[in-house]
């Protein structure tokens, strides 16, 4: 009765471990300079998930401990390929991508005079500054650092409203000041010990 037990036990283990999950752990090399391919965004088909690589190309799947051929869809700037790969079961495992360098265009700099430049300036005035009223909401702290520790200390959380007004021609800006809270700590005016 017991060997029966103890075989059948056995046999139970031995039926999960063959289906149990494992990680695989990859790191994603290109096949031109043996370089890693940093932050790519990796989706294993097999499993539909998806994950970024990590700035050595490092990136890792938990699978199922049988599955033998991994198919990879990869994505990197301006690239995309999938890849079939056959597991080696080490470790960490290599992923090839033969990811080709991009000629760029030739780009040309055309300078402008400085009346060009200033023409352009003037004519963007009304969507660079507000042409309305608006607040501007701030925060504000300050303390005294006097023998190792903090001392007197006060927060504010202030308001400035720019009023703006038109005047001769010109906008003109009228500021207003409050201060929505204040906070402050127990105030010592011998700060010395």
């Amino acid at each position: 009765m017991k060997t029966t037990c103890l075989l059948f036990a056995l046999f139970f283990l031995l039926c999960a471990s063959l289906t149990a999950q494992t990680q695989f752990n990859g790191v994603l090399i290109n096949t031109r300079d043996s370089s890693p391919i940093a932050y790519a965004v990796i989706k294993l088909a097999e499993i539909n998930s998806t994950v970024l690589a990590d700035s050595s190309g490092a990136f890792n799947f938990p699978v199922d401990g049988g599955l033998k051929k991994l198919t990879f869809n990869v994505s990197i700037q301006g690239y995309k390929a999938t890849i079939h790969h056959d597991r080696q079961f080490t470790a960490v495992e290599r992923v090839y991508l033969d990811v080709a360098a991009h000629d760029l265009k030739e780009a040309q700099i055309v300078g402008e005079s400085a009346r060009e430049i200033v023409r352009k300036a003037v004519k963007a005035i009304p969507d660079n500054y507000a042409d309305s009223s608006y607040f501007s909401y701030s925060f504000y702290r300050q303390y005294q650092f006097v023998n190792n520790s903090f001392m007197n200390l006060i927060e504010a959380s202030p308001v400035v409203m720019f009023k703006l007004q038109k005047k001769n021609r010109k906008i003109a800006a009228t500021p207003s000041y409050a201060i929505r809270e204040l906070r402050r700590s127990a105030y010592y005016t011998d700060i010395s010990n």
